[in-house]
């Protein structure tokens, strides 16, 4: 969340799929998230913070590129684990089960 000296916020709406992860087509998850987020942006839920703006962005494995491809194109911005680590080599990842 970034907020301007006006306190207009704008939000970025992360999806992180792991490697074992995938879309559930029935869903219609990956085709839906850009319109969630445009939605949220003015009226979000109680559990998300107020933000008048917003983009998507798919976190995933590039392992995963093939079979994301279509949902890959339903977010703004698409990102790999494996480019993240070549920016951020000596990054460590968290273990989830002490969080």
């Amino acid at each position: 969340m970034v907020a301007d000296d006006v306190e207009r916020r704008f939000a970025l709406h992360i999806e992180v799929k792991q490697p074992t992860d995938r879309f559930d087509p029935l869903k219609r998850q990956g085709q839906r998230y850009r319109t969630r987020a445009l939605c949220w942006a003015g009226k979000a839920p109680k559990t998300v913070p107020a933000h008048e703006q917003a983009t998507t962005i798919l976190l995933f494995s590039e392992l995963k590129r093939n079979a994301f491809i279509h949902e890959i194109a339903e977010f703004d911005v698409a990102m790999t684990f494996e480019s993240v680590r070549r920016v951020f080599p000596t990054a460590v990842p968290l273990d989830s089960s002490k969080i």
